[in-house]
């Protein structure tokens, strides 16, 4: 069981009585490709939380429009194009998970299907309101990992197919498929060498 503090954004597992301190995909990423998000207007972050927390909220059957900032609705009109076109049915949303194996947690955006429905297919996506990054396709291949781990866990086994979902200020939208397999070793690789290297200093 993983737990989520909202306010530090940070998670923890609790091992034979011990709340031991799990990280997230998105420090492994920051600390192992250097990335700087202290450059990013918290304009830019907050209006991205708040989309998210709309389209959240819309899969919940919660949402007052009528309440939704003028800054997020194109935002969240491009999501509603984005499944009025591809016919995507969401399955899970913002769910939590845990590897043990890896010793990383996260929270996935959205899960579902495209279309018809393929048995044991499920397209895992991660929404963005900003620009394409490369390291974007590292962060879904931690998050299908996790993903994949838990449904072999509940002996349900699904092929997952990844992508990333770009909306932009004028409510259009492209829906970026991560197909390098790669992905998959460079990010597990990442995680080895983040939780080990205490052991070498």
């Amino acid at each position: 069981m993983i737990n989520f503090i909202e306010s530090s954004h940070t998670y923890w597992t609790e091992i034979d009585g011990a709340s031991m301190d799990v990280p997230s995909v998105s420090s492994i990423l920051t600390e192992m490709l250097g990335l700087d998000y202290a450059k990013i207007n918290p304009f830019y972050a907050d209006r991205g939380t708040a989309v998210h927390k709309a389209i959240e909220l819309t899969h919940e059957d919660n949402l007052d429009e009528n309440s939704v900032d003028e800054e997020v609705k194109p935002f969240l009109d491009g999501y509603f194009d984005f499944l009025e076109k591809t016919k995507f049915k969401p399955m899970m949303w913002e769910q939590k998970l845990f590897s043990k194996r890896l010793w990383v947690a996260g929270t996935m955006d959205i899960v579902g299907t495209i279309g018809f429905q393929i048995l044991n297919q499920r397209h895992l996506i991660d929404i963005k309101t900003g620009q394409r990054q490369k390291w974007h396709q590292l962060q879904t291949a931690g998050y299908a990992l996790m993903l994949s781990e838990e449904m072999e866990r509940q002996k349900t086994p699904i092929k997952i197919e990844r992508h990333c979902l770009y909306i932009d200020k004028n409510s259009k939208w492209k829906l970026d498929p991560h197909n390098n397999k790669s992905d998959f070793s460079v990010f597990e690789a990442m995680a080895t060498v983040y939780n080990r290297k205490g052991d070498y200093r």
